[in-house]
């Protein structure tokens, strides 16, 4: 029985006119339809368990600053050019609001942002951690340097709930060794969004 089986899946057997059968039904589908297929069943796959496993998720972008199109908005104060890239928000049941931004440091002196609070509904939210939680939030941008700096907010709640229409996020720096100052960035909630448009 185990030779009959060899003999019949044996390449002399299926050189004998199987193989050009199984090979002209391929040719007939066309390699590239079949091709187009596969990824049009694999790509449909892929959607309907994005749009099935996500929230839908908010933006909110900063009120007064320039905004720059795909680059996203800009700002000079205090001797700084500040960048938002992509505005803050994430999916609404996430419990921390992510922020970036890109500093250029147009003074003679150091920048060192130490801290950051984020202001909404009544209440302010102060801790701040960058990628990694041990890290603490603290950046230094040297003169004429520009330099990504970017936060995460820990909230209590998901963010559709713990943040607000609007929101003050104050980031606390100093220059070289002098005294604490307060920057301001007032954000409003632009849109909600969802996968599924």
């Amino acid at each position: 029985m185990r030779g009959s089986q060899s003999r019949t899946c044996s390449p002399a057997v299926l050189g004998g006119g199987m193989l050009e059968r199984m090979l002209g039904r391929l040719r007939n589908v066309g390699a590239a339809g079949l091709r187009s297929r596969l990824q049009l069943s694999c790509l449909a796959c892929l959607v309907i368990l994005a749009a099935g496993a996500c929230d839908p998720g908010v933006s909110y972008e900063p009120v007064g600053w320039r905004d720059r199109g795909d680059d996203g908005w800009q700002s000079g104060q205090d001797g700084m050019t500040l960048r938002m890239i992509g505005g803050a928000g994430g999916l609404i049941g996430n419990k921390w609001l992510p922020l970036e931004l890109e500093v250029e440091n147009h003074s003679a002196g150091w920048v060192v942002f130490e801290s950051a609070s984020l202001t909404t509904l009544g209440r302010t939210y102060t801790e701040a951690c960058t990628a990694h939680p041990l890290v603490p939030l603290q950046w230094t941008v040297p003169p004429g340097i520009k330099k990504e700096i970017w936060f995460s907010f820990n909230l209590d709640q998901a963010i559709d709930r713990a943040v607000g229409p609007t929101a003050d996020v104050g980031l606390f720096y100093r220059r070289d060794i002098g005294p604490l100052r307060r920057l301001s960035i007032r954000l409003r909630k632009e849109r909600s969004w969802s996968w599924l448009g």
